[in-house]
Parts: structure tokens; C-alpha cells; sequence
């Protein structure tokens, strides 16, 4: 039965560390310098230590540790520069009897980057690039040209389902792209005007219980002031002893005020004795 893995198992009666050599030979088309990457792939945590050593000249001995677990970070690791036609050999030392390779040819062990194809990516990238005209922290506008068929645009924004992207004024579908960001389809070639905004439901609530708490606050100050303070007015009674002629004499009062007190107190005494 075929497996998704590779299997490697100590021999019979072996005791101790299990380890695993691989060699390799760079491509003849890979660039002078190229940096060497190192991933060893397998859903199965082990603690592991490697050497490396290759026929570039004046390369010398590299070595190093890492735990590979499926449910951490893969550990990616760089071997340093190597030529074309220059013949790597990496031996890895594992704990335990067996360990398993993955078999899957896209989840590969050696790695480069290819620096022409590279500045070719970039290249044809920059010619689709969102010419932003407005921004703020949560808000993007601005306008793209699509050609020769290409209408995905990949944005380095982190994938969150609040971000709502509008093209020519309409509402479109975002997906994610490699694994982390946020992308969508224009629809068609040509210029078109992309607007980008995050809009969280809880600020959206958030936003509907302040305004709601205002709309309360307003209406209870409006009720205060028609209906309340009108009846406490009316059942209010000036008590004309509680201030001696004194407190009028101050700046706080004028000339109108005394007049008036005076004048309520002559009646006061008037219709006293009635």
C-alpha cells in the first residue's frame, strides 16, 4: 500500500539517533550566490539536529537544531549561498526509530529563489498596481487598470471577513490569497475606481448604542424642562425671610430686584392682618 509519506526505520537490532543524509545538485541555470533554503517536510514532531557541507568554494561546515511540528511555524532554514553545478549533502539527526518525509512533490526539501523570474513577477505586478488617491487607517480609495485578461487583485492586507471592497460603486466578493490576505476579481479589463473599507460588526453596534444612548439622554433633558420643571413652578412658594435686605446689596443684584422685594413685603404686611 502506498503511503503519503516516506518511512525510515532504523536497522534491527540499531539503538540510538536515526539519521538521514540527502544530496543535491544546483540547477546549472541558478544564479552565482543563490541562497540555499532547507524544509524538512512531515506532520510528525521531531526534535532534530543537522550538518550541511557543499563543494562551493570556500563554503564551509554549517549546523544548527530546530523541532519540526505540524502545529508550529514550519522550520525553514537557510543553508547559505551556493553556485551552479555546486553538490550540497545534508545529514539530519532525529530522535527515535522512524520518521516520515512527506511524499507530496509541491511540499519539496530544497529551495531557491530564482532571481530572474523573480524581477519578472515584480515587473508584471507593478503594471496592475492600485494607485491609491484617499486612505485613511480603515478606508482605501483609488484606481487600477486591468489588462491582457488579468482581472484578480492580491492586496497585502490580512484576510478579516469586515473588509468590504467596492468596485465602480459595487459591492464585490473578497476571498483569501496565499493563505493570509485579501483579494477579489475587478471583473473585466480597463481603469476602475477600487474603494477598500473595514467595517466591523461590533463597531457598527457600537456606533447604534451611543447613538441611541444620545437620542435617551436628549429626550429625558426634553421632557425635564416642558413637563417636570413646569410642575415644580407651579408648587413653588418664594419665602421672603429666607434673604435679609443685605443680600441684595451686592453686585449680583439690581436696582429692580430690591424693588420688587420691597414692594412683596409692603403687601405681605398689608394683608397680614386680614
Amino acid at each position: 500500500k502506498t503511503t503519503p509519506y516516506h518511512t525510515f526505520t532504523l536497522k534491527d537490532g540499531a539503538e540510538g539517533k536515526m539519521e538521514i543524509t540527502f544530496t543535491f545538485t544546483t540547477p546549472e541555470s541558478m544564479t552565482p550566490g543563490t541562497e540555499i533554503l532547507f524544509k524538512l517536510p512531515t506532520n510528525y514532531s521531531r526534535q532534530c539536529t543537522w550538518k550541511f557541507t557543499s563543494t562551493t568554494s570556500g563554503a564551509s561546515e554549517k549546523t544548527g537544531s530546530c523541532y519540526n511540528d505540524s502545529d508550529k511555524t514550519a522550520c525553514i532554514l537557510s543553508l547559505g549561498t551556493m553556485n551552479a553545478g555546486d553538490t550540497g549533502t545534508l545529514t539530519v539527526t532525529v530522535d527515535g526509530s522512524q520518521f516520515y518525509i512527506d511524499r507530496d512533490e509541491q511540499n519539496g526539501i530544497f529551495y531557491y529563489v530564482d532571481e530572474a523570474r523573480y524581477a519578472e513577477t515584480m515587473t508584471t505586478l507593478a503594471e496592475g498596481n492600485l494607485n491609491i488617491e484617499e486612505y485613511t487607517e480603515s478606508y482605501f480609495k483609488g484606481t487600477l487598470t486591468a489588462k491582457d485578461g488579468k482581472t484578480s487583485v492580491f492586496t497585502s492586507i490580512p484576510y478579516e471577513k469586515y473588509w468590504e471592497v467596492r468596485v465602480d460603486g459595487k459591492p464585490v466578493e473578497t476571498y483569501m490569497t496565499c493563505a493570509a490576505l485579501v483579494g477579489f476579481d475587478v471583473g473585466s479589463e480597463g481603469t476602475h475606481t477600487i474603494e477598500i473599507e473595514y467595517v466591523s460588526g461590533a463597531l457598527n453596534t457600537g456606533i447604534a448604542i451611543s447613538v441611541t444612548g444620545l437620542v435617551l439622554f436628549f429626550g429625558w433633558v426634553a421632557a425635564d424642562c416642558i413637563f417636570f420643571r413646569k410642575k415644580r413652578l407651579a408648587g413653588a412658594v418664594l419665602d421672603y425671610d429666607c434673604l435679609s435686605e443685605g443680600d441684595y446689596q451686592n453686585d449680583e443684584y439690581d436696582e429692580e430686584a430690591e424693588f420688587a422685594l420691597k414692594k412683596a413685603r409692603r403687601y405681605e404686611k398689608k394683608h397680614r392682618g386680614r
